[in-house]
Order: C-alpha cells, then sequence, then structure tokens
C-alpha cells in the first residue's frame, strides 16, 4: 500500500507512568512528516501496519518517542517510554498524492524566485486561498 503518499487521521492520547500527557482528538498528517504536528516516530512506525478503524496500544521506547530531551511542553520526562492509545480513523492516498504534488511544484516554483517556504506553511496558503476562492464565488451572482 501506498502509505507515506497519504493523508492519515488518528485520534491519540499519550500517557507517561499513568498520566495522560496528551489527549487530543484528531490528527491529521502524512506518514513521514508526523513530527510537524507533534506525532513521536514509534507512532508513525505502529501506524503502518494498522487498519482504518482499527485501535491500538503502542508501548514506545524512548528512542522512538521524546529520547533524551523529553518534553517539557507535554511534561514528559527525558528518557522517558511512553504509552499510546491509538485508533487510525482514516487515511486518503488518492488526496495526499495530490496536496504532495501540488505542495512540492508550489515549493519549486518559489524557489526559483529565491522563496524558501516549509510545507506547512505553504499548507496554510493554500488553505487560505481556498477559504478566500470558495468565499468569493459564495457572494458573487451567477
Amino acid at each position: 500500500m501506498g502509505y507515506t503518499l497519504s493523508m492519515w487521521t488518528v485520534r491519540l492520547i499519550g500517557r507517561q507512568d499513568g498520566r495522560d500527557f496528551l489527549d487530543r482528538n484528531t490528527y491529521k498528517f502524512t506518514l513521514g512528516e508526523g513530527s510537524e504536528v507533534g506525532i513521536v516516530e514509534g507512532v508513525e512506525q505502529g501506524l503502518r501496519s494498522m487498519k482504518t478503524g482499527e485501535r491500538a496500544l503502542l508501548r514506545i521506547k524512548a528512542k522512538y518517542a521524546y529520547a533524551a530531551a523529553g518534553c517539557e511542553r507535554l511534561g514528559v520526562l527525558p528518557d522517558a517510554d511512553v504509552v499510546f492509545d491509538v485508533e487510525l480513523e482514516s487515511y486518503d492516498p488518492v488526496l495526499r498524492l495530490f496536496i504532495h504534488l501540488f505542495i512540492n511544484f508550489l515549493r519549486l516554483l518559489l524557489a526559483r524566485f529565491g522563496i524558501v517556504l516549509e510545507c506547512a506553511v505553504i499548507s496554510y496558503i493554500i488553505s487560505c486561498f481556498w477559504c478566500f476562492f470558495f468565499l468569493l464565488i459564495s457572494v458573487l451572482p451567477l
């Protein structure tokens, strides 16, 4: 399956020593780029073997979670093993392929003019464009 070209939607609850440090309803990301939205490597590895609708308890060693740095913002201690309660809601390979190609096209185009932007910034710009476009067409008479 083309997991790396898929848009993944997952629900996560993160725990360390029985304490929830992360309880977020939904994350949407591309496998391999999860760190941009706070998904640790161990969760991404676990998702590769899951099916849509499946729920799993992933016990992740510190090396594949927050490592020696820990995560002060979430209260995760350095070198701490963590547990994630993960539910794979969906993944959409066709949508991800289109988005991936379009974002990379924009990055290359902008780079020719000396403008270097991260994928997240380009995604935000695209989202703003679409919102403006749909707002505009909803108020214009046909």
